[in-house]
């Protein structure tokens, strides 16, 4: 990755213009498309996950959802989000199976592969800093953790010494790997979408997770 500091980035941010323009001036020239990871907690959508569906949609081209573990009304209501065409749903034993980092990220991987996706977005929270790097590792490429703005398909804001610099990175992995900041991206509409629903044939491993007593420790 090539960084380099963007010093009236945050005045293009505040008002918009950095995705506005992005948008608009490249997704017409992209072939590939984006899988967003779609975060769920006790059978519910993840309000981060709508605004991770605004940043893919800011890089252009079509957007996939992927539902990793939950039931059929999880991978539902990732369906109705607008800007979403299509849900990838890769169902774990149980639906109440927790989906942790360790197995969510070879699904990530093993969809992103087989999709022929060129960017995975996922939204910056602690589930998406814990997973994104691990898939990243497993596709050979470097994340860009905590995106504010999207510039071009290869090439994005974040910030930089506590906040106080935004840095433009550029990345030429083949995959994109992107964790975003919420507060950068309006949320999507959360309703009125019409994806498709697939199952993703990427197996998730299993997982098990146990108590251990330390004792004094």
């Amino acid at each position: 990755m090539t960084p380099f500091l963007v010093p009236s980035a945050l005045t293009a941010l505040r008002s918009g213009s950095v995705t506005a323009a992005a948008a608009s001036g490249f997704a017409s020239r992209r072939l590939a498309s984006t899988l967003v990871l779609a975060e769920h907690r006790d059978g519910r959508l993840s309000a981060a996950t709508l605004h991770a569906v605004s940043a893919a949609v800011a890089l252009g081209g079509p957007v996939t959802a992927l539902v990793v573990g939950g039931d059929a009304a999880v991978a539902s209501a990732a369906a109705q989000v607008q800007g979403v065409a299509r849900v990838l749903h890769a169902p774990t034993a149980t639906a109440s199976s927790p989906a942790v980092a360790e197995s969510v990220a070879p699904v990530i991987a093993g969809a992103a592969a087989r999709g022929g996706f060129s960017h995975v977005v996922a939204a910056h929270t602690a589930f998406g800093k814990n997973v994104v790097p691990r898939a990243a590792a497993l596709l050979d490429a470097a994340q860009v953790a905590d995106v504010v703005g999207v510039v071009g398909e290869d090439t994005f804001l974040r910030p930089i010494y506590a906040g106080n610099a935004i840095a433009k990175v550029r990345s030429k992995d083949k995959v994109k790997l992107l964790t975003v900041r919420g507060t950068a991206f309006a949320p999507a509409a959360a309703t009125g979408g019409q994806a498709v629903v697939e199952q993703e044939t990427t197996p998730v491993p299993s997982c098990e997770l146990r108590a251990v007593d330390r004792g004094s420790l």
